[in-house]
């Protein structure tokens, strides 16, 4: 029987979907599986298991690359630096700067939406990478 052809043209949102459901998939299988007595004493389950979940894991790497490479995505290297005042300051490590690492193709959207829901912060962008720069 011959295979029906299906046009689909997809967008930035079909490849974060599918690593969501990948991750999502992964994650129960991790917890579900790969943490279950059976798995923990039957080490030939635990095996075919691990080994499907590493199947899983190289097949979210791969749409990883792919929506990198279709979506102009580039690696940022960046500095996070909290506003600290009387009011935010939580003394300790939670003050220090550190550093994040995002893939995007919008940057200040990215940081935007990184910013929703913690203290007030600024960035510092140390280093930028294309998709071609691999």
């Amino acid at each position: 029987m011959a295979r029906k052809k299906v046009n689909i043209d997809l967008d930035k949102f079909h490849y974060h979907e599918a690593l969501d459901r990948l991750s999502v998939v992964m994650d129960n299988i991790d917890r579900s599986l790969l943490q279950h007595p059976v798995c923990k004493i039957e080490t030939e389950v635990k095996e075919k298991v691990a080994k499907g979940l590493e199947t899983l894991w190289e097949a979210y790497q791969l749409v990883s690359e792919i929506r990198f490479k279709e979506n102009n995505m580039k690696t940022y290297s960046i500095r996070i630096t909290p506003i600290v005042n009387e009011e935010t300051s939580i003394m300790g490590r939670g003050d220090a700067p550190f550093h994040i690492s995002l893939d995007t193709n919008d940057i200040e959207r990215s940081m935007e939406q990184w910013g929703r829901n913690r203290r007030p912060f600024k960035y510092e962008i140390l280093e930028e990478l294309n998709a071609q720069d691999d």
